[in-house]
């Protein structure tokens, strides 16, 4: 059978597979847009501060169900770190204490909720400062920012979409561990 299938390969020769390989190649790019893919690359937990507002942090609460502004190093710091897969063309951006994602149900509802809907997906746009980026909600469109952060006596802001502009540093985050 071996010997069968090793004359079989050498009727088809080095061209002949390379066009099979093309083909299945294809094949799977056809997938339709919304399959989910099949590699995700877990980075390790980060930190985002948002640069309009230097020493406030992307957080989120201990439920798992609401993500806001807080100052950076209140007394819940693991409630301030996530985690990013990188599975495609897009990033999960993953509440580390809840395991539960970014999500935007529209671009005036920035929230946390479980990891699964097309509303959590999001694309980290380069703002030509190293260390910066502008997280861009793959649905929406729209530019991760808080909201109201001019209330005075305020602990948390909410967080929304906004165009994504580079001259608005309230769109820019900057990340680190």
């Amino acid at each position: 059978m071996i010997a069968h299938r090793a004359r079989a390969l050498r009727r088809i020769g080095a061209l002949g597979v390379a066009m099979i390989v093309a083909v299945a190649g294809l094949m799977l790019a056809a997938a339709p847009a919304s399959a989910a893919p099949t590699t995700t690359y877990a980075y390790p937990t980060t930190h985002y501060e948002n640069v309009g507002n230097p020493t406030w942090c992307l957080d989120g609460n201990d439920r798992g169900d609401d993500a806001y502004l807080h100052k950076c190093g209140h007394g819940q710091v693991d409630y301030q770190k996530w985690q990013y897969t990188a599975p495609a063309s897009y990033l999960q951006l993953i509440h580390n204490a809840t395991g539960t994602c970014l999500t935007a149900w529209s671009p005036d509802d920035v929230t946390l909720s479980w990891c699964a809907s097309g509303v959590d997906r999001w694309n980290a746009l380069p703002t030509g400062t190293t260390g910066h980026v502008m997280l861009q909600n793959a649905y929406w469109g729209g530019c991760l920012a808080p909201y109201y952060t001019w209330i005075p006596g305020s602990s948390t802001y909410p967080l929304v979409l906004l165009p994504c502009d580079r001259t608005n540093t309230l769109v820019k985050w900057r990340y680190h561990n």
